[in-house]
């Protein structure tokens, strides 16, 4: 039963990571945008 329970915590952690990661290239990239025009 522990071993699911550390799954499920590394799951949500590197789901938060590639959360974080997306949201900020998309920031980047809407900087670059604006910049742009």
């Amino acid at each position: 039963m522990n071993w699911i329970k550390t799954v499920i915590i590394v799951g949500l952690i590197s789901l938060a990571a590639s959360f974080a990661t997306g949201l900020f290239k998309a920031k980047v990239l809407y900087k670059l945008l604006k910049e742009r025009e």
